[in-house]
């Protein structure tokens, strides 16, 4: 996670897999849970999906040297931008401000299907063949 202040509109950049860059789009949620912050889980939303897949080295051009040091990073990657809606974020009932280079898991949900579906599989194979 990067915040990027542009005009006093922080964002957040994430680093996800390129191979689920057909599959995600502005409006999407993006949640994070900021690492040392266990739980303390932020709900985004999508506002901007790069158009390239690109490698470790291009990512951390992007992210400046500052970030890119603090990162490991490998594979294809798509770049992810969204708005943090505060300044601050909560965790264990007290307020934390965000920094730039404050690092954190993302993750966008891309498929979704009943848990009856995940437990038999073959419900997916019957409901398409019927």
């Amino acid at each position: 996670m990067s915040l990027l202040d542009d005009d006093y509109d922080p964002h957040v950049v994430a680093l996800l897999a390129g191979s689920d860059r057909p599959q995600l789009r502005p409006g999407q949620q993006l949640r994070i849970e900021i690492n040392g912050y266990p739980y303390a889980y932020q709900s985004l939303v999508v506002d901007g999906v790069g158009t390239d897949i690109i490698g470790p080295s291009e990512a951390a051009r992007y992210l400046g040297p500052q970030a890119a040091d603090t990162l490991a990073v490998a594979g294809p990657l798509v770049l992810v931008r969204a708005r943090l809606e505060h300044s601050t974020f909560v965790a264990d009932g007290e307020a934390f401000e965000f920094h730039d280079g404050m690092v954190a898991q993302a993750e966008v949900a891309i498929r979704s299907e009943p848990i009856i579906v995940m437990l038999f599989p073959f419900l997916k194979w019957w409901q398409t063949n019927a």
